[in-house]
């Protein structure tokens, strides 16, 4: 017989009792110890680290059926940093002691005299319980990490009257844990106004955990955000788990399809997640902020946004405008990301002259702050002289330029670009035009950057 994986330890003061379930469980999991004297319990957890589950006994002294004992041990192992699930042993009939034995925090109990396999499945259940909990801890210490050095502070950068606003409103509510929606086109800045919110909250120190909903497949979303549980150990992860205690960004909930929103809905009402082939569901204790690009009309269509969904994300509604109606605001990010570029590409920190100035100022910028970055990083790679020219960010030639290529790629890319300027970034209107479904155009504004 293969054994599960699993540290246990017996504890009951009666000798026969321990025998006969070490005797048991030694034949089913990797390792199995036993003590008759519960007072050394805490003893044996803490110069032995590493148990998975407790087998406790609940009644310590002969002719005492209270269960007290047992209570008061459950409580003090549980005190503990690395404390292992508890299942409790009760002899037959007594329910209300379980039950208290439960609302302390055991995970499980057995009926004595115990059914072999009962024993062995609920034994296997609390293993799998406490080994999910310290991957999931270690997984969100490996997340906060990352995300300190792969996400460092960005700067929100603007002095418009309109982004001002948005700055302000952002700080006041951060310390709170309100439900925010970000509305805004695509390349505004959503992310970094949600990151800003974190970085300012009680939860700074905790994960912040992005799910980019647009390029979940639909047959992968379960697994995806609830995670997964197969046999006796966690397989996967969910991003919901990853991000419990911190911040979960729903980015671009409005490509989720109406099934995921019902199934992030349900998430939200009840604040618990079950994993895809657990029994079980899990408390979780996070903030949510979501960003959308729709806009009012399509937030506001039941067939594609669920209203009850979009009345529990908007406690606090944060609207950023399109960089053409901040263009007070270019200035202050050109010389920002020249800067950015400059020293990310070790190239030296060229002028801008006036005229160049003047024409940055000037675009539209289709694709916001995105493309203004990347049309500056483009620029810094490929410009000769000391100073910039027109011809180094080919604002009105690029389209030109690529219509003449054969290459799909540009021919496609020209004409996204092209529904985005015309439609002034609407996605609805934008995939309507080209014939894309929403979740298709967006994985082609990502591939091109636009």
């Amino acid at each position: 017989m293969q054994k599960s994986a699993g540290r246990i330890l017996i504890v009951d003061d009666d000798p026969g009792v321990v025998d006969a379930a070490a005797l048991f469980l030694k034949q089913r999991f990797e390792f199995v110890a036993s003590i008759t004297t519960p007072s050394v319990t805490e003893r044996i957890l803490d110069t032995q680290p590493g148990f998975d589950a407790v087998l406790l006994d609940m009644n310590f002294s002969k002719g005492d059926n209270s269960g007290q004992d047992g209570l008061a041990l459950i409580d003090r192992i549980l005190n503990s940093p690395s404390a292992p699930s508890i299942v409790c042993m009760t002899a037959y009939g007594d329910v209300d002691l379980a039950v208290k034995a439960l609302q302390k925090g055991a995970v499980d109990f057995v009926v004595k005299p115990w059914d072999n396999e009962k024993l062995a499945a609920t034994m296997r259940t609390a293993v799998r319980l406490k080994r999910s909990e310290t991957e999931a801890d270690t997984y969100r210490a490996k997340t906060r990490a990352l995300s300190k050095i792969g996400n460092p502070a960005q700067p929100l950068i603007g002095n418009s009257t309109g982004f001002r606003r948005v700055i302000e409103l952002a700080r006041r509510v951060a310390q709170s844990d309100a439900n925010i929606f970000i509305l805004g086109e695509n390349g505004v800045g959503k992310d970094l106004v949600a990151r800003e919110i974190h970085r300012l909250s009680s939860r700074s120190d905790q994960p912040f955990v992005t799910i980019d909903l647009g390029t979940i497949p639909e047959n992968m979303a379960d697994s995806e955000l609830f995670g997964t549980v197969s046999g006796t150990k966690q397989t996967r992860m969910g991003r919901i788990a990853a991000a419990n205690g911190g911040t979960l960004f729903l980015d671009e909930i409005g490509n989720a399809s109406l099934p995921l929103q019902l199934k992030l809905l349900t998430f939200l009402e009840c604040g618990e997640i079950t994993p895809v082939g657990a029994d079980r569901a899990v408390k979780t204790d996070l903030r949510i902020i979501a960003a959308t690009n729709l806009d009012d009309e399509h937030l506001h269509n039941s067939d594609q946004f669920r209203t009850d969904l979009l009345y529990r994300l908007n406690t606090i509604e944060i609207r950023i405008p399109p960089l053409r109606h901040r263009r007070d605001d270019i200035p202050l990010l050109v010389d920002h990301f020249v800067r950015q570029y400059a020293v990310k590409h070790n190239q030296p920190i060229r002028t801008i002259p006036s005229d160049v100035a003047t024409a940055l100022k000037s675009y539209d910028w289709p694709g916001n702050v995105r493309a203004l970055s990347h049309a500056i990083e483009r620029a810094t790679l490929l410009a000769a002289g000391e100073a910039f020219s027109q011809s180094d960010f080919a604002l009105h030639s690029k389209d030109a330029h690529h219509a003449s290529s054969l290459r799909l790629d540009d021919i496609e890319k020209t004409a996204v670009a092209a529904a985005m300027r015309r439609h002034e970034g609407n996605i609805s209107h934008v995939a309507k035009e080209l014939g894309l479904t929403r979740a298709s155009l967006y994985r082609r504004l990502k591939k091109y950057d636009l």
